[in-house]
């Protein structure tokens, strides 16, 4: 098979837009890269991709196997020639090669790890719950190497993992990992430790515990594989809950989640229907806030007139910054005393729960952020699993937003998605997203993840005024809200009594918020996409022109969309254009004021400009790595319990 060197040919320009995927796949591997190449029928549908400069052939097929992964398809080499397939069934059909060429090639493969020191066997019990599901296909205890199919980051991170572990002092130890259902790590090491008397009998240095909490499981080493059996049996008899029916008092620290919104779903688990739940939040959906003022006049005759409707208010804590800007996200609604009360269990008129968990009491201690659970040994495991669960670490997704307004003169003329599609700019971008948006606009998915690289481009032909380049960090399934501008002041009702002729008028006054105003809800699916939920709203304030109201106009364009990205990739919405023009005049003073023979000694002018609204989102998901790293951690951090049970297993140097 020949391989692609990245000085290989001259390099190449790969510019789609909207191509139909075999036909992108046969122009790019048939004709530039001059490859043999087989596509499997259900690789359908349409891409986008442009380079943003000439290529080495080598990166243009990583491009294409980019662009590819985005869609739900995959490229592997073998035999000769190239095969486009579904990712699913890459791992069956991926050929096994070198692990340097592995780590080397380019979309998904397939690799041998070799072990030299450890079993593959009890090495697989340790590594497998470390690494994401799927990676492993076989762990080969007769030839003593691990199979492993994704990308080649994937591979490399697999590899290091191995290196930890597998080192020479551990030679001729056997390894089994119990994953415990009722009882905590540390309290059956001390019950095994006890039962076999591994402190002082026969087995004493035979064998070594290493408890794993954030797994709630036991790694066990031993000298002699018959020894794990053994392990294994009082494991069984040990690791149960008390069936006695007596109740006790459980103390559960919260580490991640809130006590009370915790107390309230395990209330909910039971029938009892009480608490605040995770989903009961007050958020400040709407894009104004108003404030309703009173203000007197007499000077107006007519009655009771009504002008608008109050906005509904916005959520609270916000950081405000020194410039007028707000970022908030959704703040938890508060605690009150009925809620509290019904977050403790202390509920009236409980409903149809679970039959195992009657008589169970959930208390939030919401200053030492814990649980107290009155109840069975049994029934305190039950709700342990889904404390486990629902107390895990959520994702964050770091969202940089780029909020640009583009002047559209006439290379512009019919708007950005025009200039795009023209193939006048040198940006590359991808594959659409999947878009249910409300209006009828256009959206690009950038492969590069540098929205300067799009901007440079329209500014070469045009004005390019940013008006807001924030960056978000949000919780998965939280809103995060900018907000940088004014508060505009709108009479929305006037009153006044008719039964006398000098009556003040009322003024009720609300306030509006205006500029540039941002609001953000990212969801995490299990594919790794983001999907946001975005609204983008730019408004400004005009003189009413169009009634004798004494109020401004609040200009606004306003994009409200649901959009799938891919982790890292650049999402551009636009299509919001907005027409503005403006009369001005100059001349001699007096003359240019004479009715028809003034324009003979002063000129007028009408300026007209046209302005595009371009939105870029980049969400990249900041991944909980706190559980895998503190266990890879602790299992590094005991491997001197296990160097100590290795004893004379080390070989001599």
């Amino acid at each position: 098979m020949r391989g692609l060197a990245a000085g290989d040919g001259e390099p190449i320009d790969v510019n789609f837009v909207n191509a139909d995927v075999r036909s992108v796949l046969d122009a790019v591997l048939g004709g530039m890269l001059n490859l043999n190449y087989t596509v499997d029928p259900k690789v359908q549908g349409q891409v986008t991709i442009r380079t943003t400069r000439p290529l080495p052939r080598a990166q243009a097929l990583a491009a294409i196997d980019a662009v590819l992964r985005a869609q739900g398809y995959a490229i592997i080499s073998g035999d000769g020639f190239y095969q486009v397939v579904p990712v699913a069934e890459a791992p069956a059909q991926a050929p096994i090669q070198r692990l340097s060429a592995a780590e080397q090639a380019a979309g998904f493969s397939t690799a041998i790890v070799p072990v030299r020191f450890v079993a593959a066997g009890d090495l697989d019990k340790i590594v497998r719950p470390l690494t994401r599901p799927g990676l492993i296909q076989l762990a080969d205890a007769n030839r003593n190497i691990f199979i492993v199919s994704g990308t080649a980051h994937e591979i490399e991170s697999f590899t290091q993992l191995i290196s930890s572990f597998d080192v020479d002092w551990l030679a001729g130890l056997s390894f089994s990992m119990f994953t415990l259902q009722a009882v905590e790590p540390a309290k059956l090491e001390a019950e095994l430790r006890q039962a076999l008397q591994l402190n002082s009998g026969p087995l004493q240095g035979m064998v070594e515990f290493v408890p794993l909490p954030r797994l709630n499981a036991l790694l066990v080493a031993a000298k002699r594989p018959e020894f794990l059996a053994t392990i294994g049996t009082w494991v069984e008899r040990l690791d149960h809950t008390s069936t006695d029916g007596g109740r006790m008092v459980h103390y559960y620290d919260v580490q991640n989640g809130s006590a009370s919104e915790l107390a309230g779903a395990l209330n909910r688990l039971m029938g009892k229907g009480g608490g605040a739940s995770s989903t009961d939040r007050t958020q400040g959906s709407d894009s104004s806030r108003s404030t309703t003022r009173s203000t007197g006049s007499t000077n107006s005759t007519f009655g009771s007139s009504s002008l608008g409707q109050t906005s509904s208010s916005l959520g609270s804590n916000s950081l405000t910054s020194s410039n007028g800007g707000a970022l908030s996200t959704s703040p938890t609604s508060p605690i009150t005393p009925s809620s509290a009360a019904n977050s403790s269990g202390d509920t009236a008129g409980d409903g149809e729960g679970i039959p195992e968990l009657k008589g169970v009491k959930v208390v939030a201690d919401e200053r030492r952020n814990a649980l107290l659970i009155y109840g069975t040994a049994s029934q305190y495991a039950m709700l342990e699993q889904a404390l486990s669960r629902l107390d895990a670490p959520r994702e964050q997704v770091l969202i940089e937003a780029t909020i640009a307004e583009v002047t559209l003169n006439n290379d512009l003329n019919f708007g950005v998605q025009w200039f795009l599609d023209r193939g006048s700019s040198t940006a590359g971008y991808g594959s659409a997203a999947t878009i249910g948006a409300s209006y009828p606009n256009f959206n690009y998915t950038f492969i590069t993840p540098n929205t300067r690289v799009v901007l440079n481009a329209l500014s070469s032909v045009t004005d390019v005024q940013v008006l807001s380049a924030p960056r978000l960090m949000v919780l998965n399934n939280e809103t995060a809200r900018l907000q940088v501008g004014d508060e505009v002041p709108i009479v929305v009702q006037q009153a006044t009594s008719t039964l006398t002729s000098d009556s003040a008028v009322v003024n009720s006054v609300q306030y509006q918020s205006t500029g540039v105003i941002l609001e953000v809800t990212p969801r995490i699916n299990h594919s790794g996409a983001v999907v946001l939920d975005v609204n983008q709203e730019v408004s400004s304030v005009a003189t009413t022109t169009t009634s004798g109201i004494d109020s401004p106009t609040i200009q606004q364009r306003k994009i409200s969309s649901i959009v799938n990205v891919q982790d890292g990739e650049t999402v551009a919405l636009g299509g919001l254009i907005s027409d503005s023009s403006s009369k001005s005049g100059s001349g001699i003073p007096y003359l240019s004021d004479i009715p028809v023979l003034g324009k003979l000694f002063g000129t007028n002018k009408t300026d007209h400009s046209r302005t595009e609204l371009l939105v870029f989102l980049r969400p990249v998901i900041v991944r909980t790595v706190v559980q895998a790293r503190e266990v890879t951690e602790a299992l590094k951090a005991r491997m001197g319990r296990l160097e100590a049970l290795a004893g004379s297993n080390a070989p001599k140097p």
